[in-house]
């Protein structure tokens, strides 16, 4: 068989078969959200609305704190909240880290 993908053949007109991903960390990702839309809600979690700029602040005091208390890259940490924002800040503030 050829090289092209055997699903290909069923492919819906109008799709890209190739998909041009960026070499970005989702800390990048979200940098770039805060700067597209700082002031859009992120999340709405009882009567709560954070935006893009109030998760960020979050995330850079989550890294901060972490680190302070002696994690570093590439250690293990682990997550258990119900699901709120705080999931979302604390998963990001991993990332920075």
């Amino acid at each position: 068989m050829s090289d092209q993908k055997i699903y290909y053949k069923h492919w819906p007109e109008g799709v890209p078969k190739e998909v041009d991903i960026p070499n970005k960390t989702l800390i990048d990702f979200l940098e770039d959200s805060v700067k597209a839309y700082p002031d859009n809600i992120v999340s709405y979690f009882m009567g709560f609305e954070l935006t893009y700029t109030m998760l960020l602040d979050i995330v850079h005091r989550v890294a901060t704190k972490l680190t302070e208390l002696g994690i570093k890259k590439g250690d293990c940490v682990a997550i258990q909240f119900t699901n709120n924002p705080a999931f979302i800040a604390y998963y990001y503030g991993i990332l920075k880290i």
